[in-house]
């Protein structure tokens, strides 16, 4: 069943007349559905998250070259879609967390949620998050779609209470990066980790092209901004991780060494172990 805010929200509009001229929001006609964008441009050929009725999780669906959500079908690319247009996998319609991301705004580009698990200490955090799910990678309960990895090496416990985060990382298939990072590309339309480079670039960015501190197979681009390093990765189940980091304190940076027996120099200095490259700034 289609989200019952459609009919109200339509009705809405009718009634109001001609007071907006361009409203995001699902739209039909006698053809079907489409998702209209507040510019009134409206998306083609492509798989989109959307959240419609604002309670805080997105569901995926493609429309046709016409602007037209596919429906009771399987997309050009193999996937399956249900009576609604949502993507389903074995009957389940598959969704992506966004509640507590949009509602916080942005500053510089960045949402403020990710400035304020930053700026707090990991007791902090646990205060206002709640009590973590998991450790080493930390997952809060108030905002289950990102990873928080703070200077407790090794990871046990709560013992990152006395420390501040430094990074902050969240997976393509959990929730759109663009609600963390507003010029982050919608990887539903970009397919590989050059595209995504390509595209950033487009927008103005300069993009370094690097590796994994751990794998130097595994490939990663990243820009600066502000005081965060933006990395985007690409996972080995064809997924992308998007991950935001700040400047490491030099105690967390020493346990790093202790822990993956590298050589870290602090300070806007890249450095290497074995080839592969680390950057702390």
């Amino acid at each position: 069943m289609k989200k019952r805010y459609i009919a109200a929200l339509m009705a809405a509009v009718m009634t109001m007349g001609s007071s907006f001229t361009a409203m995001a929001g699902w739209q039909s006609d006698t053809n079907g559905w489409w998702w209209q964008n507040e510019d009134g441009s409206y998306p083609t050929n492509s798989w989109q998250w959307l959240d419609g009725n604002n309670d805080g999780v997105a569901e995926s669906y493609y429309f046709d070259g016409n602007g037209y959500i596919l429906s009771n079908t399987t997309t050009p690319d193999g996937y399956t879609v249900n009576a609604d247009g949502a993507w389903t996998v074995d009957g389940t319609v598959q969704t992506q967390v966004q509640a507590g991301v949009s509602g916080n705004g942005f500053t510089n580009k960045i949402s403020n949620i990710i400035w304020d698990l930053m700026d707090h200490t990991g007791a902090e955090n646990r205060q206002k998050y709640g009590e973590p799910t998991r450790y080493g990678d930390y997952v809060y309960p108030d905002c289950p779609y990102l990873k928080v990895m703070y200077g407790d090496i090794p990871f046990n416990g709560n013992e990152a209470d006395s420390y501040y985060p430094y990074i902050i990382y969240a997976n393509s298939e959990d929730i759109s990066f663009n609600q963390l990072f507003e010029d982050a590309p919608n990887v539903d339309q970009h397919s590989s980790l050059e595209e995504i480079a390509d595209y950033l670039q487009n927008l103005g960015y300069e993009v370094i092209n690097g590796h994994s501190a751990i794998d130097s197979s595994n490939k990663v681009c990243y820009i600066e901004l502000d005081r965060f390093e933006i990395a985007f990765d690409e996972m080995s189940d064809g997924s992308f991780d998007m991950r935001i980091k700040q400047p490491m304190t030099k105690e967390a940076g020493e346990a790093i060494n202790d822990l993956f027996n590298t050589r870290t120099t602090f300070g806007t200095v890249d450095t290497e172990n074995n080839g592969n490259t680390i950057i702390l700034r």
